[in-house]
């Protein structure tokens, strides 16, 4: 292993000018390239949602998530990475035009999409938020997208929320005036049985035949009784049972009423979804290329593969001739 070293030495040795002049090419290449390659700026922020998990039910009714254990920040998350997001910060800073991408050209969506995943990173935090970094070549550009995206992303919740809720409401509209219609319908029904046979209150009608029988029954008969008891005994159990159902019925559409001007509390309280950890701020610094890393490394580069091209040079020359000796 020794004698391998040193012979490897030797050769670096011996080709010392070869390989110190691909250094050299290469430390001049790799400060060409860090010159030429756009800076990019760095604007960054931490956001987190506490209101999410109390709307899954509202959000995701058709989805996986609304019956599995999904934290805020995974609902946040999944918002965020949405192609509605994505479109809408197209919309707004007409980043066609930015990144000078071409909206009829077909492959439109590809380079755009190339662009926001290169410019645009998102990730969860230990602390269970979520950091968004916005890269870009203008520094306040960096900062209006990285404050953009918050402001979209709770917009888009926001919105979501309220149209969902708009149609719950629909539909408990649709309940409470098919509650109206029936109620209507039996308090007509009920108005009919007590004008045609004198029927208001079947409890206290029955209370007040019964004392008042009771109390006269030396001086009458239990014939003189007979029409009431049997106007009360052919119908009171129907109008019993139609003023009950009427009562629950009126019951049902307060609650239906309360419900309604619940949602619509929920719709014009507009709830911030999105909290604000960390404020994105104005980059003043130059993020990427790390000029002096890159350098470095591309030299490095070139001189180990310089390296490594002779040495693999020189043992092929000594297997060539081997072979050629014998």
């Amino acid at each position: 292993m020794q004698k391998m070293n040193l012979e490897v030495l030797k050769i670096v040795y011996k080709k010392r000018r070869y390989i110190l002049y691909s250094a050299l090419i290469g430390l001049i290449a790799s400060i060409v390239i860090a010159l030429v390659i756009t800076p990019k700026y760095k604007s960054s922020g931490v956001i987190y949602s506490s209101n999410l998990l109390s709307n899954r039910g509202i959000l995701f009714s058709n989805d996986i998530l609304s019956n599995n254990e999904a934290t805020n920040t995974e609902l946040l998350m999944q918002f965020i990475n949405s192609n509605e997001i994505k479109n809408q910060l197209l919309t707004d800073f007409e980043l066609d035009k930015h990144y000078g991408l071409d909206k009829n050209n077909p492959k439109f969506n590809t380079y755009y999409t190339y662009y926001y995943k290169d410019n645009f990173k998102f990730s969860q935090t230990k602390y269970e938020s979520i950091l968004i970094e916005v890269y870009d070549k203008d520094p306040e550009m960096a900062y209006k997208l990285a404050e953009g995206i918050i402001k979209i992303t709770n917009q888009f919740i926001q919105k979501s929320v309220n149209n969902l809720l708009k149609e719950k409401i629909l539909l408990l509209n649709n309940t409470l005036e098919n509650r109206n219609k029936k109620a209507d319908s039996l308090k007509l029904i009920i108005k009919n049985l007590s004008e045609k046979f004198g029927l208001f209150d079947y409890y206290l009608q029955i209370e007040q035949l019964s004392k008042s029988y009771y109390k006269n029954i030396p001086q009458k008969s239990i014939n003189e009784f007979n029409p009431e008891l049997k106007k009360i005994s052919e119908n009171g159990i129907d109008f019993l049972q139609l003023t009950e159902e009427f009562k629950g019925n009126i019951l049902e559409a307060v609650k239906i009423k309360l419900a309604i001007d619940d949602e619509k509390a929920k719709i014009k309280s507009n709830i911030n979804f999105v909290q604000e950890i960390s404020k994105p701020e104005l980059p003043t610094e130059k993020d990427s290329p790390k000029r002096t890393l890159l350098v470095i490394g591309l030299t490095l580069i070139f001189t180990f593969s310089s390296c490594l091209y002779i040495i693999l040079k020189d043992k092929f020359q000594k297997i060539k001739d081997a072979i050629i000796q014998e």
